[in-house]
């Protein structure tokens, strides 16, 4: 099994991951780099035989668009719908893929290609990381994913699930090297929130990516809670 590293290794976006064995080519994410123009060169969009998109943001998804209809893109329910909501939003046409349903811990078949999704925790819901066999090679694919969440215990498991041994392991790395933030975990986000809303003296408005459903969930929660601990003192 052969890999290309078209985007993603030098910069943070635009991931492209190509795998060819025996004929066969693979992409894993097809990303619109968040720098560069939209028409720069990228693998020929017609001369591949699936494409596997590990979550819904733009930088992993973002090129979709240039595929020929025929070729098979495999994704969640969750993320074409939210692809989809967000293209109306943004007032560009539907896309026209051939989209086919990823199932998580489910083996998918492309020609020699056996994909198989991990759940992972990210900012976009229904995310996950990929194991790719072929040709007697394992590789995994970990595509964007924290340890931050409500969903944090399914990155942590993937040291200890059924994923086996791995031969290259294609890690991403958006945070290697940066400081400590100031909230810690979306936990402290939420306690941030509550103690902001008790502060306030007017209407508190709240300004995050309409995608990060855990972010909407832990502000509700917040306003739900914050309004009940400071009716009652």
């Amino acid at each position: 099994m052969d890999w290309i590293i078209h985007r993603g290794a030098g910069e943070i976006g635009g991931n492209c991951l190509e795998l060819r064995h025996d004929g066969f080519r693979l992409l894993v994410d097809y990303g619109q780099p968040l720098t560069g123009s939209e028409e720069e060169p990228y693998p020929p969009r017609t001369e591949v035989d699936g494409v596997f998109i590990s979550h819904g943001h733009q930088d992993h998804h973002g090129r979709l668009h240039r595929l020929h209809p025929r070729v098979p893109v495999y994704l969640t329910s969750v993320a074409q719908v939210l692809i989809e909501s967000s293209r109306l939003f943004m007032r560009r046409e539907s896309l026209q893929n051939h989209f086919l349903p990823l199932q998580a811990l489910v083996p998918h078949r492309v020609g020699p290609f056996e994909v198989t999704a991990f759940p992972v925790d990210h900012s976009f819901p229904d995310s996950c990381a990929f194991r790719i066999r072929a040709g007697g090679k394992t590789v995994f694919y970990s595509g964007d994913l924290r340890e931050t969440g409500n969903l944090a215990p399914l990155t942590r498991s993937l040291s200890r699930c059924s994923v086996g041994e791995v031969d290259i392991l294609f890690l991403e790395g958006t945070n290697l090297g940066r400081g400590v933030d100031t909230y810690q975990d979306e936990k402290a986000v939420e306690e941030a929130f509550v103690e902001g809303l008790h502060g306030a003296p007017g209407a508190v408005f709240l300004t995050c990516s309409g995608q990060n459903v855990e972010r909407l969930v832990r502000a509700w929660k917040a306003d739900t809670l914050g309004n009940l601990v400071f009716r009652k003192t």
